[in-house]
């Protein structure tokens, strides 16, 4: 859990609060700064803004009640209060909030965003399809065991490799450095084209293929596969979503079958900070499965 609230209101109060706010997260928003404006209080970044202040009076209210009553919990609000940094200092307001925002904003639609490519693209190979059923279905009950199935760890990188959920990741610079013969000044950003490495063919045999046997046995740098980032700065959420995304997949196709309903390939298109597909992925679910013994 992230803040470690259970009653079905406060929990339901939150989420509309992430619903309404990246609802109105568009690109336009997110790359133009000329859009930052809100002439009379009014227009889409008024808007925009009026959802962001909401789910930051929430954020703070639950910092501050969880501060003061000392109330800790197995959950991320718990865990970033009591972090300290190397002096003994405790993190921010600020700090904290940043990384509260990071996990229910980032975090809040990448994992069904790759489940459903996953769907998608074990439905257009149909061999890789029946050769994750038979480790599926040859597993053992545990769910520990089933979290360490190669084959389906395989087919969720192959997922994000194909179709990365974030398709870029972007940097400040601290200080000038030189890029390809190129000078940058301290304080521009430099980004690194995730899809762009992902199907380099220097580093991946026919790279717009699904292929998840390339994982077996082979493990890729952070320069070569960086689905949650790269560098120190990778997504705190990196193993979380990872598992996430197995056990719903494994759950899926172990107990149901499913028909693509999706005549033409998918085209990814931006949705805000991440990509995915434009009209989601349709399917028809055919009943329950038998597990093959």
């Amino acid at each position: 859990m992230i803040f470690g609230v259970v009653e079905e209101d406060e929990v339901r109060e939150i989420m509309d609060a992430v619903d309404a706010l990246v609802g109105k997260l568009t690109p336009i928003l997110l790359f133009d700064p000329r859009f930052h404006v809100a002439p009379l209080g009014l227009g889409p970044w008024a808007k925009f803004k009026a959802k962001r202040d909401r789910l930051d009076g929430l954020i703070e209210a639950l910092v501050e009640r969880r501060r003061s009553s000392g109330e800790r919990g197995d959950d991320l609000l718990s865990m970033l209060l009591d972090a300290r940094y190397e002096d003994g200092e405790a993190m921010s307001y600020a700090e904290i909030h940043d990384e509260l925002v990071t996990m229910l904003v980032a975090g809040h639609e990448t994992t069904s965003v790759a489940l459903a490519w996953s769907l998608y693209h074990l439905h257009r190979n149909p061999e890789a399809l029946e050769a994750l059923r038979d480790e599926l279905d040859a597993a053992p009950e545990e769910l520990a065991q089933r979290a360490r199935m190669p084959y389906l760890k395989a087919v969720c990188d192959e997922t994000l490799r194909v179709t990365p959920v974030l398709p870029d990741i972007v940097r400040v610079l601290n200080a000038p450095m030189t890029l390809l013969g190129v000078e940058v000044p301290a304080g521009w950003c430099v980004g690194v084209a995730i899809t762009t490495i992902h199907h380099d063919p220097d580093i991946y045999e026919e790279p717009d293929a699904f292929r998840p046997e390339r994982f077996i046995g082979r493990k890729y740098s952070p320069f070569e596969f960086m689905p949650f980032g790269g560098g120190h700065r990778r997504c705190i959420g990196a193993a979380f979503a990872s598992f996430e995304s197995m056990m719903a997949l494994d759950v899926a196709l172990s107990e149901y079958a499913f028909e693509l309903l999706e005549p033409e390939a998918l085209v990814p298109t931006r949705r805000n900070v991440t990509m995915g597909p434009k009209t989601g992925v349709r399917m028809r679910m055919l009943g329950a499965r038998e597990r093959r013994a």
